[in-house]
């Protein structure tokens, strides 16, 4: 097993699946079957964590953590050798980790857009459970799924500021600051009152280097809702330095 660094209370932005984890002094686990090299990592993953689950049922589980072990029994220190191992290419590499992690990632969103999905089944107008399914696909970094998402979206409810403005979001996450702008504006124009909003634009002309329309935008947001003030007062000092 390896250390992921989270809390056990963090778990779920591991895997919502909890057969998969290894709960450690208040700390999460990933079981790994180091012997499946030939393997993907998730197959490891999935073979360690059988493993795992089926010793702790059975009562037969033990750990052994290295840290310790080696207070008592010192590292096998070996002779220095002149053998070099040949690294993997990096290219082959990067598509494996990346094509591993898509698919964690993509069975961890699965089961977060389940009910929601659920909900647009039994009725395809319900633009409040699309909404949500876009917004995971966008925080989450599946922006192709959340930009087709949003295209629906779009075609159902053109005239929803929270459309337009979390459409504004995944743009900004991707750092296409002009795309965000041009969204938040349009939920600007339909829902004026909107504090928040006129402060996602601000963010967004200020990234874009417009300062003078990010100030502009700032104090708007303030005129609508001044407890914004408090919240983005580190942001405040940002556009008057």
């Amino acid at each position: 097993m390896f250390d992921t660094g989270l809390k056990a209370e963090e778990a779920e932005l591991i895997s919502q699946d909890t057969s998969l984890l290894a709960i450690k002094d208040g700390k999460v686990w990933i079981p790994l079957e180091a012997t499946m090299v030939n393997t993907s990592f998730n197959e490891a993953w999935a073979e360690g964590a059988r493993k795992y689950q089926a010793a702790l049922a059975a009562g037969e589980l033990g750990i052994i953590d290295l840290d310790q072990a080696w207070q008592q029994y010192k590292p096998v220190t070996l002779r220095k050798s002149d053998y070099l191992i040949e690294l993997p290419d990096k290219q082959r590499t990067e598509n494996l980790v990346r094509q591993a992690r898509n698919l964690l990632l993509q069975k961890s969103i699965d089961r977060l857009v389940l009910p929601y999905q659920t909900m647009v089944d039994n009725k395809p107008e319900n633009i409040a459970a699309r909404l949500q399914i876009a917004i995971l696909y966008a925080r989450y970094g599946l922006y192709e799924k959340a930009e087709a998402a949003f295209e629906t979206l779009d075609e159902l409810a053109p005239d929803s500021s929270a459309v337009n403005s979390n459409r504004g979001n995944l743009y900004f996450l991707q750092a296409d600051y002009e795309r965000a702008i041009e969204y938040y504006e349009r939920a600007a124009e339909l829902d004026a009152g909107d504090g928040g909003i006129w402060i996602n634009l601000s963010m967004a002309q200020y990234k874009a280097g417009d300062l003078q329309a990010a100030r502009a935008s700032y104090r708007q947001a303030l005129e609508m809702d001044i407890s914004l003030k408090k919240k983005y007062d580190a942001y405040s000092k940002l556009l008057n330095q």
